[in-house]
């Protein structure tokens, strides 16, 4: 078999005058020289440092049904957002809402590093504060 460059592959494809057993050992050259260039593509993209991975950031809701509905604030400062911080997060922001016949919860948006057990850990050390009754994330969103 008879090898030959593109260059030549070029001239003989362009000219038109190759014959036809020329002509089939020129797909033949042809189709190997594809190949191999394309293997060669392959192994420059396997070399490309690949990014690290590390814990994403999440943004979860939480919502919070305290035991006593008085100072919720002062439930907020002393409680929840040292806990929050115990759990490598933090409290973006946070609102009282009534929910009814005088019973109000707490909306929290809370930021926190991903982990396994996801948001479960941090409501469970809510909930084991006797001043909460119940905490619970509401959605949670990747942001980083």
């Amino acid at each position: 078999m008879r090898c030959i460059s593109h260059a030549q592959v070029a001239e003989m494809s362009s000219s038109g005058d190759a014959k036809t057993v020329e002509d089939s050992l020129v797909r033949i050259t042809v189709q190997n020289a594809l190949s191999r260039d394309l293997k060669e593509n392959v192994k420059m993209t396997e070399n490309k440092p690949k990014k690290k991975k590390g814990p994403k950031t999440l943004l979860g809701v939480f919502e919070i049904i305290p035991d006593d509905m008085e100072g919720l604030d002062e439930l907020m400062e002393k409680v929840i957002k040292p806990t929050v911080q115990k759990a490598d997060g933090m409290v973006e922001t946070y609102h009282v809402q009534d929910i009814a016949f005088g019973a109000k919860k707490i909306i929290a948006r809370i930021i926190l590093k991903e982990r396994d057990g996801g948001t479960q850990p941090l409501e469970d050390a809510l909930m084991a504060h006797e001043e909460i009754q119940r905490a619970e994330c509401s959605m949670v969103s990747i942001i980083s």
